[in-house]
């Protein structure tokens, strides 16, 4: 597999999670836009995979800090009795479909992998196509 990525793609990127330490991922974006690089596919997890949505998505890193400029952490989850976390993100989904053009990973102008681990058994999974603010709950529950 990793010998037909290599032929396909020439530039990847890859971004980490990390929840807020995520928004570090917008200074890599832009210093590749000063340098006019452009990555043929990205793969990230958690907040990783949420800045290169959007990226993918055509937005410019300025306009993604601009999303999230003012926002509190309140205005995207709520606490809630454990089911599957802490936080019910129904309003952070709510707000991915708002802001997000594409609606599927299919659709999005740079191809995006978001990556997530099963903590019940440990395996990884690949999401290459799906509604993208499903794919994002599924990692933000998973990774």
């Amino acid at each position: 597999m990793s010998k037909q990525i290599a032929k396909k793609y020439k530039l990847g990127l890859a971004l980490s999670g990390g929840g807020a330490r995520g928004f570090a991922h917008i200074g890599v974006l832009k210093f590749l836009d000063e340098c006019e690089l452009k990555p043929d596919i990205i793969v990230g997890t958690s907040a990783g995979a949420l800045m290169g949505i959007l990226y993918a998505d055509g937005y410019k890193p300025d306009e993604i800090m601009t999303l999230y400029n003012g926002r509190e952490f309140s205005e995207f989850v709520s606490m809630q009795i454990p089911k599957m976390g802490l936080f019910d993100s129904s309003k952070f989904s709510k707000y991915i479909k708002k802001v997000v053009r594409a609606k599927d990973l299919s659709e999005l102008q740079t191809p995006v992998i978001v990556m997530t681990t099963n903590l019940d058994n440990g395996e990884a999974h690949a999401f290459t196509k799906g509604p993208i603010s499903e794919v994002l709950n599924k990692d933000f529950y998973s990774a």
